[in-house]
């Protein structure tokens, strides 16, 4: 004979637990959106920042106008390695930079005005 009571009982638990979960999921999935636009929106900082410096570095004369397309390159291949900050990019050494892809020489250079002028900046 089938105790309906219990069957109530394990089956309201078990629903209890299912909705614990969806939840739980549903936060989880929620915060890992917002974890994703804020590193997103941090990027294009970066990326615009990058660009700026480029900018005031070429009106300043330490790079010639012919060289704006390596801070794009700069920006492109950081953000590519999943450097979206100056604080990721400063701890960064340039060994790890070099093992970037497309990032030479010639971009290490650059990269290294930007970094040095975005130094001067901060500590104004």
């Amino acid at each position: 004979m089938p105790n309906y009571d219990y069957d109530w009982y394990i089956y309201n638990t078990l629903t209890q637990i299912r909705d614990i979960l969806k939840l739980g999921f549903a936060e989880e999935i929620r915060e890992e959106n917002l974890r994703v636009a804020e590193r997103k929106v941090s990027a294009e900082n970066f990326v615009k920042q990058i660009s700026d410096y480029t900018n005031e570095l070429i009106s300043k004369g330490e790079l010639k106008k012919s060289q704006k397309h390596v801070g794009t390159r700069v920006s492109n291949c950081l953000t590519r390695a999943g450097i979206t900050s100056f604080e990721e990019f400063d701890k960064t050494s340039t060994d790890d930079l070099m093992k970037i892809r497309n990032f030479g020489g010639y971009t290490l250079e650059v990269a290294m005005k930007i970094r040095t002028w975005h130094e001067k900046k901060e500590t104004r």
